[in-house]
């Protein structure tokens, strides 16, 4: 799970807190970099999370997620179908895409993950807390591949989303015959 979690580290955090993500596992980080490439530094310490311990450090601004000067992921903010199309263009084109869907939720993230489905994309999405996290994670049986998750919930996000790994263990099947077996009901639950 903790590979499916990246922790957001907002511009000043405190190191009691990313000494607590550390403990708990989480090994990818982002720093937010407004317009320049920040450091990601601890409140009140020279030395950022990449000091502290062998961890992955990644950057975050208005274009997307950095590992260094690369891109490793574009960033669309779905407002309406309009932006959910130009997200779906991306899926295999790049290594990941972050998305982010500030109102309209569930839906986007569902056609998308069925889109991205075996395209070589990872879909990435922003979470607002841990039930947040958890909802992603689970959405459409195997979820985003990764949430950014804020730093304040990543204790939280360690006991909690443990047993919310999302990627069920789905398997294709062929249609090998269709034949009328009577009437059926059929439900569907969100």
């Amino acid at each position: 799970m903790k590979e499916r979690v990246w922790i957001l580290l907002g511009e000043k955090p405190e190191k009691a807190l990313v000494t607590g993500a550390l403990e708990e596992g989480f090994h990818t980080f982002v720093e937010g970099t407004g317009k320049g490439k920040g450091k990601g530094r601890a409140e009140g310490e020279g030395e950022g999370v990449g000091d502290l311990a062998r961890v992955r450090v990644l950057q975050i601004d208005a274009d997307g997620v950095h590992e260094g000067d690369r891109l490793v992921a574009p960033r669309i903010d779905i407002r309406g179908p309009q932006d959910q199309s130009r997200a779906l263009d991306l899926a295999g084109k790049h290594e990941a895409v972050l998305v982010h869907a500030a109102d309209w939720r569930v839906i986007p993230y569902e056609n998308l993950i069925a889109a991205y489905r075996r395209k070589g994309t990872r879909l990435l999405a922003e979470a607002r807390d841990v039930a947040d996290a958890k909802l992603l994670l689970e959405t459409l049986e195997t979820g985003v591949d990764v949430v950014l998750l804020p730093l304040a919930h990543a204790r939280e996000a360690a006991r909690t989303l443990s047993g919310a790994t999302g990627q069920e263990a789905l398997v294709e099947a062929r249609v090998t015959s269709v034949r009328p077996v009577g009437l059926g009901d059929r439900a569907c639950l969100d």
